[in-house]
C-alpha cells in the first residue's frame, strides 16, 4: 500500500528533479548538444535504476547496490544522482542515457527564459522541481496510480505564476470585511469597543496577506509567516470573545493588556515553531483547539444576550458554520482540475 506521501519518494521524480537541477548548472547554449550527442563512457546510471518503484531501498550508490533505511534511501539515490551527473558533465556522458534522463534535462529553462515567472521568485532549479512534480502527476494518473503529495503537498496547477490559485482568491476574499470593517470603523470613534474590533481586524488583514503570499509562492520564509501569521489571527477571535464574554465592563487600556497576553502567546509558539522544531502536528493542534475555544466563547455569548442582541443569532450562525468549514480542510482531498482543493473551500 502506497503511502499518500510517496510522491517525492518516486524514483521518476528524484530522477528528474536531480537530472534536470543538474542541467540548470551548466547555461551554456551548447547544454544539450554536449550532454546528448557525446560519445558515453557508461559513467551515468551503468547500474539498473527502479524508475516505477517507489524509492525505499535497496538503491544505487557508490559501491554497488545499497540497502538501506527507507528513510534513508531517498537521501541516498539522490547523493548517487548528484555525483553520477557531477561526473556525466565533465564526461558528457549522455549520448547513451535513458529517456527519462533526456526529458529532464530538456526541462531545464535558463533563469532569462522565465520572463514574469521571475517576478514571484521562480528559478531554473524551483521551475525543475514544478515542471518534474508535474510530469510525474501525469504519469502516474495515466498508469491508474494513486494521487499523491510531493514534500507534502499537493501537485496543483499554476496558474498566473501561482501555485495554489484558489486559496489565493479565497484568502483575498476572506481579507475583504476586514478592510471594509476598517474604512466604516473610521467614524466611530466613540465606540468603547472600536479598539478591539480595529486591532482584531488589522491582525486579520496581515493574516490574510501572508496566506496570499504563501498561496502565490511557496517559499521557507511565506510557509513560516503564514503559519505564524494564521495562528495569531486565530487567536485574536480568541480575545475577543475572552473580552466580550467576561470583561463586558472593561474600558480603554484595560481593553489592550488581553491582546498584549495573546501576542506573547503567539511569539512562544513561533519561537517553538521556527527555531526548536517545525512541528506540523504540534501546530494543528494548537490551532485546532483555538478555532473551537473561540467558537465556543462566542455561541455562548450569542446564547446568553440572545434577547438583548437582535444580531445575536448572526454570531451563532457564522461559528456554528465555522467548524464544518475547517473540517472540510481537513479532509485535505486532492484538488479538483489541480486547482480547487479543501483548504481553498
Amino acid at each position: 500500500f502506497e503511502s499518500i506521501y510517496a510522491g517525492d519518494a518516486d524514483a521518476r521524480f528524484v530522477v528528474c528533479e536531480e537530472v534536470c537541477s543538474a542541467c540548470c548548472e551548466d547555461s551554456s547554449p551548447d547544454r544539450l548538444d554536449r550532454f546528448m550527442h557525446h560519445a558515453s563512457d557508461g559513467i551515468i546510471f551503468s547500474r539498473k535504476v527502479p524508475y516505477d518503484l517507489e524509492v525505499k531501498g535497496p538503491v544505487p550508490c557508490e559501491t554497488g547496490v545499497c540497502d538501506v533505511p527507507p528513510s534513508e534511501a531517498v537521501m541516498i539515490f539522490r547523493q548517487y544522482l548528484k555525483r553520477a551527473m557531477e561526473q556525466a558533465s565533465r564526461h558528457a556522458a549522455y549520448a547513451n542515457a535513458p529517456p527519462i534522463v533526456r526529458e529532464a534535462c530538456a526541462l531545464a529553462r535558463p533563469n532569462a527564459t522565465l520572463g514574469p515567472l521571475r517576478l514571484l521568485g521562480w528559478s531554473c532549479v524551483p521551475e525543475c522541481r514544478y515542471q518534474c512534480i508535474q510530469a510525474n502527476a501525469a504519469s502516474r494518473r495515466e498508469e491508474g496510480l494513486r494521487t499523491v503529495k510531493y514534500f507534502g503537498k499537493w501537485a496543483f496547477v499554476r496558474v498566473a505564476g501561482c501555485t495554489e490559485f484558489a486559496s489565493l482568491v479565497a484568502s483575498l476574499l476572506n481579507g475583504v470585511p476586514a478592510l471594509a470593517y476598517l474604512w466604516w470603523s473610521r467614524r466611530r470613534r466613540r465606540w468603547w469597543y472600536r479598539l478591539v474590533w480595529r486591532l482584531c481586524a488589522c491582525q486579520w488583514v496581515v493574516t490574510w496577506l501572508a496566506s496570499m503570499a504563501f498561496h502565490a509562492r511557496e517559499t521557507k520564509t511565506t510557509e513560516a509567516v503564514d503559519y505564524v501569521m494564521a495562528m495569531a489571527g486565530t487567536v485574536s477571535s480568541v480575545v475577543t470573545g475572552v473580552i466580550y464574554s467576561f470583561m463586558p465592563r472593561a474600558r480603554g487600556v484595560a481593553l489592550v493588556w488581553p491582546h498584549a497576553l495573546a501576542w506573547l502567546f503567539v511569539a512562544f509558539h513561533a519561537h517553538s515553531m521556527l527555531w526548536i522544531q517545525f512541528d506540523y502536528a504540534y501546530h494543528m493542534l494548537v490551532a485546532t483547539l483555538a478555532v473551537v475555544l473561540g467558537a465556543g466563547l462566542w455561541i455562548t455569548w450569542a446564547w446568553r444576550y440572545r434577547a438583548r442582541r437582535p444580531h445575536a443569532w448572526r454570531v451563532a450562525f457564522f461559528n456554528l458554520a465555522l467548524l464544518p468549514c475547517f473540517l472540510i480542510e481537513r479532509l485535505d482531498f486532492p484538488p479538483l482540475w489541480g486547482v480547487l482543493d479543501g483548504h481553498a473551500v
